[in-house]
Protein backbone atom coordinates (compact mmCIF):
# COMPACT_ATOMS: atom_id res chain seq x y z
CA UNK A 1 0.00 0.00 0.00
CA UNK A 2 1.24 3.05 -0.89
CA UNK A 3 1.27 5.68 1.56
CA UNK A 4 1.44 9.90 1.65
CA UNK A 5 1.66 11.99 4.38
CA UNK A 6 -0.39 15.78 4.38
CA UNK A 7 0.21 17.99 6.54
CA UNK A 8 -3.28 19.87 7.88
CA UNK A 9 -2.44 23.34 10.18
CA UNK A 10 -4.76 25.23 11.67
CA UNK A 11 -3.50 29.04 11.99
CA UNK A 12 -3.15 29.82 16.19
CA UNK A 13 -4.27 26.71 17.06
CA UNK A 14 -2.45 23.22 16.55
CA UNK A 15 -0.89 21.09 13.72
CA UNK A 16 -1.99 17.66 13.09
CA UNK A 17 -0.05 15.34 10.90
CA UNK A 18 -2.55 12.55 9.42
CA UNK A 19 -1.11 9.87 7.65
CA UNK A 20 -3.41 8.57 4.57
CA UNK A 21 -3.44 5.74 2.17
CA UNK A 22 -4.34 6.20 -1.56
CA UNK A 23 -6.56 3.39 -0.81
CA UNK A 24 -8.77 5.91 1.01
CA UNK A 25 -9.48 8.56 -2.30
CA UNK A 26 -6.63 11.21 -0.85
CA UNK A 27 -7.10 13.63 -3.97
CA UNK A 28 -6.50 17.10 -4.52
CA UNK A 29 -9.35 18.16 -5.60
CA UNK A 30 -8.59 21.63 -7.18
CA UNK A 31 -4.85 23.37 -7.82
CA UNK A 32 -4.91 27.35 -8.18
CA UNK A 33 -2.94 30.55 -8.33
CA UNK A 34 -4.47 33.44 -6.36
CA UNK A 35 -3.00 37.08 -5.76
CA UNK A 36 -3.74 37.23 -2.35
CA UNK A 37 -7.27 35.08 -1.65
CA UNK A 38 -8.25 35.80 -5.00
CA UNK A 39 -8.19 33.67 -7.79
CA UNK A 40 -6.67 34.41 -11.16
CA UNK A 41 -5.74 33.95 -14.95
CA UNK A 42 -2.32 33.05 -15.54
CA UNK A 43 1.25 31.81 -14.67
CA UNK A 44 1.61 33.45 -11.68
CA UNK A 45 0.47 33.51 -7.79
CA UNK A 46 0.05 32.20 -3.95
CA UNK A 47 -0.65 28.56 -4.60
CA UNK A 48 -3.88 27.53 -3.01
CA UNK A 49 -4.93 23.67 -2.79
CA UNK A 50 -8.53 22.51 -2.46
CA UNK A 51 -9.28 26.17 -1.18
CA UNK A 52 -6.50 26.34 1.15
CA UNK A 53 -3.28 28.17 0.94
CA UNK A 54 0.39 26.53 1.14
CA UNK A 55 2.82 27.88 3.35
CA UNK A 56 6.05 28.64 2.63
CA UNK A 57 8.08 27.18 4.82
CA UNK A 58 10.33 24.82 3.15
CA UNK A 59 9.24 25.78 -0.52
CA UNK A 60 11.61 25.94 -2.95
CA UNK A 61 11.73 25.63 -6.15
CA UNK A 62 11.99 21.56 -6.68
CA UNK A 63 8.36 22.00 -4.84
CA UNK A 64 7.29 25.03 -7.63
CA UNK A 65 7.95 22.64 -10.29
CA UNK A 66 5.86 20.09 -9.23
CA UNK A 67 2.82 22.16 -8.67
CA UNK A 68 3.33 23.95 -11.94
CA UNK A 69 3.64 20.48 -13.73
CA UNK A 70 0.05 19.88 -12.33
CA UNK A 71 -1.16 23.26 -13.12
CA UNK A 72 0.07 22.14 -16.87
CA UNK A 73 3.27 24.01 -17.21
CA UNK A 74 6.93 22.89 -17.88
CA UNK A 75 8.65 24.18 -15.10
CA UNK A 76 8.19 27.08 -12.79
CA UNK A 77 10.21 29.20 -9.87
CA UNK A 78 9.02 29.54 -6.42
CA UNK A 79 8.02 32.90 -4.31
CA UNK A 80 8.08 33.22 -0.88
CA UNK A 81 6.47 35.73 1.97
CA UNK A 82 3.05 36.27 0.09
CA UNK A 83 4.77 37.56 -2.38
CA UNK A 84 1.44 37.66 -4.31
CA UNK A 85 -0.62 39.62 -1.34
CA UNK A 86 -1.90 38.26 2.00
CA UNK A 87 -3.22 34.65 2.04
CA UNK A 88 -6.05 32.95 4.46
CA UNK A 89 -4.19 31.01 7.74
CA UNK A 90 -5.66 27.95 7.02
CA UNK A 91 -2.95 26.54 5.80
CA UNK A 92 -3.21 23.06 3.77
CA UNK A 93 0.00 21.80 3.68
CA UNK A 94 3.46 23.44 5.25
CA UNK A 95 7.23 22.50 4.69
CA UNK A 96 7.01 20.28 1.48
CA UNK A 97 9.64 18.87 0.36
CA UNK A 98 9.86 17.83 -3.29
CA UNK A 99 12.67 16.61 -5.39
CA UNK A 100 11.16 17.82 -8.39
CA UNK A 101 10.56 14.69 -10.34
CA UNK A 102 6.94 13.98 -8.28
CA UNK A 103 3.91 13.63 -10.01
CA UNK A 104 2.14 15.76 -7.34
CA UNK A 105 2.65 17.61 -4.21
CA UNK A 106 1.31 14.46 -2.26
CA UNK A 107 4.26 12.01 -2.87
CA UNK A 108 6.46 14.70 -1.36
CA UNK A 109 7.41 14.65 2.08
CA UNK A 110 6.20 17.44 4.08
CA UNK A 111 6.01 18.37 7.81
CA UNK A 112 4.30 20.80 10.17
CA UNK A 113 4.54 24.14 10.82
CA UNK A 114 2.03 25.92 13.34
CA UNK A 115 4.25 29.45 12.60
CA UNK A 116 2.84 30.09 9.39
CA UNK A 117 0.37 33.06 8.69
CA UNK A 118 -1.37 35.40 6.38
CA UNK A 119 2.18 36.71 5.24
CA UNK A 120 3.86 33.34 4.59
CA UNK A 121 2.19 31.94 2.02
CA UNK A 122 3.95 30.40 -1.14
CA UNK A 123 3.32 31.03 -4.46
CA UNK A 124 4.84 30.02 -8.42
CA UNK A 125 5.85 31.84 -11.19
CA UNK A 126 5.50 29.27 -13.93
CA UNK A 127 7.16 28.85 -17.43
CA UNK A 128 5.11 27.80 -20.64
CA UNK A 129 6.31 25.27 -22.32
CA UNK A 130 8.43 26.17 -25.11
CA UNK A 131 8.99 24.83 -28.13
CA UNK A 132 11.63 25.31 -31.21
CA UNK A 133 11.37 25.06 -34.88
CA UNK A 134 13.90 24.40 -37.28
CA UNK A 135 13.18 25.03 -41.18
CA UNK A 136 15.94 23.53 -43.55
CA UNK A 137 15.39 24.66 -47.24
CA UNK A 138 17.64 22.43 -50.00
CA UNK A 139 17.93 23.61 -53.41
CA UNK A 140 18.63 21.28 -56.21
CA UNK A 141 19.77 21.79 -59.72
CA UNK A 142 19.78 19.57 -62.59
CA UNK A 143 21.97 20.34 -65.74
CA UNK A 144 21.12 18.96 -69.52
CA UNK A 145 24.25 17.15 -70.75
CA UNK A 146 24.04 15.85 -74.34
Amino acid sequence: INTMIVSTCFFISYCVIVLFYTAQGLTITEIDLRNGSVPVDGNAGNLFINGRPVCDGGWDTDDAVVACNMLGFSSGESTEGSFFGNVTGDFIFTMVGCSGSENSLLECLGACDHDCGPQDGAGVVCLANTTTSITTTTATTTTATS
